[in-house]
């Protein structure tokens, strides 16, 4: 079973594309911090279908124990903190099995 996890969101308005490509590569690392991430997919919006949100992450863990320990996990608690700092107050967040 494939645990999928997917935050869409939107930076501060005065956030600058160096520090959102920082982030986002900060969260991609996450995949060889963090046991049992399958992979780890981030980008800018690329449709006109999800007005306002400009960057989603996807997340594929191994387990539902995996996508908890990730909660959890001193690494995404640190870059959760980084997003929280720069994020605009919009997000969607979604967890699902395939």
């Amino acid at each position: 079973m494939t645990v999928v996890h997917v935050a869409i969101f939107k930076w501060k308005p005065e956030v600058t594309p160096e520090r959102i490509a920082a982030v986002l590569e900060k969260v991609r690392a996450l995949a060889h911090q963090v046991p049992g991430i399958r992979s780890i997919h981030c980008g800018t919006n690329q449709t006109n279908r999800a007005p306002g949100f400009t960057h989603a992450i996807v997340v594929l863990f191994d387990s539902p124990a995996a996508m908890d320990a990730y909660n959890t996990h001193p690494a995404h608690k640190a870059v959760g903190a980084e997003i929280d700092e720069v994020m605009a107050d919009r997000i969607i967040g979604v967890d699902f099995t395939d």
